[in-house]
């Protein structure tokens, strides 16, 4: 199986994405925005960031079923990232969900469409009691407003955060209308909502990969021998962080790498330092983790970050691991999996590397 690449629609081709739920055939991939539910009548409750301890907005969300084991027919990971870098570097500010459903189930039927009539109003699901949506991040809300009773929320802090960024504590009672007017203030806590699309990697072999790097670092290559001029030292050029760059080369705007084989996989890895070779095994069944994706840094530029905070997320990679059993732990609540975030700052990149980077960041901001 070769690796599949995610790349982000065009904005101007992006067509609007159903909410909460929809059919199988509908269900998009996507970065960002509220999460659509496999099974709406089963929203994820709080997800906070073990650092901080704050709730996190989704990141990306991945239908990836399986043919084996049957219960795992449908399948849909959910990754949320905090949006401190600090607590993203911490390997604490992301967290990744798994939930699957059987091949017979009571939502889909053998097309995947919908066998329920589901509505969603004020954010309560119909046809299902007691199941809201939060109306800042969409996942489970147990608490509503006292005097409205019509937003939703997850926690506490989304209720204050809702009072105060989106001013409901003097809007409270004036209707939808007015609710909707401010509701761009959301994009705050939330990332953009962007759907991607799929195609396999391709093969085609590229010699050199970003030429001004590679002439700035004076580096040049032989073969498959990378050679340094003697003013670079070992930490100046790291061979793991050139491969990296000459396979996404391959395809610059890839935000996505899909690999999951069904004996396990390695990664690509960003950097000879700071590489996980321990990876915990599945707290449910005990079965061993395996490879399954990893985000690339090309997703950042997607995220409408803050480059100049210098406390906005940055990565080198982000790479997830799954149970490699598609245990049943996720049919009907979600099974946390694992991810590990490797960053290039910290991995002997070298300051000419750096300084490249900054350069080219500073000539887009200038062209903008």
């Amino acid at each position: 199986m070769s690796v599949q690449l995610g790349y982000i629609i065009p904005k101007e081709d992006q067509a609007p994405l159903p909410k909460y739920y929809c059919s199988i055939n509908d269900l998009p991939n996507k970065i960002g925005g509220l999460p659509i539910w496999l099974d709406p009548r089963n929203p994820a409750g709080r997800v906070e960031c073990g650092n901080c301890s704050k709730q996190m907005p989704l990141l990306l969300q991945l239908y990836a079923p399986q043919d084996y084991p049957s219960n795992a027919f449908h399948r849909v990971v959910y990754v949320f990232c905090c949006k401190s870098g600090s607590c993203v570097i911490s390997n604490k500010g992301i967290k990744v969900l798994r939930l699957q459903l059987e091949r017979e189930n009571e939502i889909y039927n053998e097309e995947g469409d919908l066998l329920i009539e589901f509505q969603v109003q004020d954010g309560a699901l119909s046809n299902s009691k007691g199941v809201n949506y939060c109306y800042i991040c969409g996942k489970s809300a147990p608490s509503r407003c006292g005097k409205c009773h019509v937003n939703k929320y997850c926690s506490r802090e989304h209720q204050e955060l809702d009072w105060t960024h989106g001013h409901h504590k003097h809007l409270c009672g004036t209707g939808n209308e007015a609710r909707n007017e401010i509701k761009s203030w959301l994009s705050t806590f939330n990332f953009p909502e962007l759907e991607m699309e799929e195609e396999e990697e391709p093969e085609k072999k590229v010699e050199q990969v970003e030429p001004e790097i590679m002439e700035k670092l004076n580096v040049k290559e032989e073969g498959d021998n990378v050679l340094e001029d003697e003013d670079e030292t070992e930490a100046e050029v790291d061979r793991t962080f050139l491969k990296f760059q000459k396979r996404i080369s391959l395809s610059p705007d890839q935000v996505l790498r899909y690999g999951r084989q069904p004996e396990g996989d390695n990664p690509l890895w960003a950097s000879d330092i700071g590489r996980n070779n321990t990876i915990p095994n599945c707290p449910k069944c005990s079965s061993p983790r395996t490879f399954e994706f990893q985000l690339t840094p090309q997703l950042l530029s997607h995220l409408e970050l803050n480059n100049k905070d210098p406390n906005s997320i940055d990565w080198g990679t982000v790479i997830v691991y799954t149970c490699k059993s598609d245990c049943d732990a996720a049919n009907g609540q979600y099974a946390e999996e694992y991810a590990f975030v490797q960053e290039f700052a910290s991995a002997g990149l070298g300051d000419s590397h750096r300084k490249i980077l900054a350069e080219r960041a500073e000539k887009e901001e200038t062209q903008d």
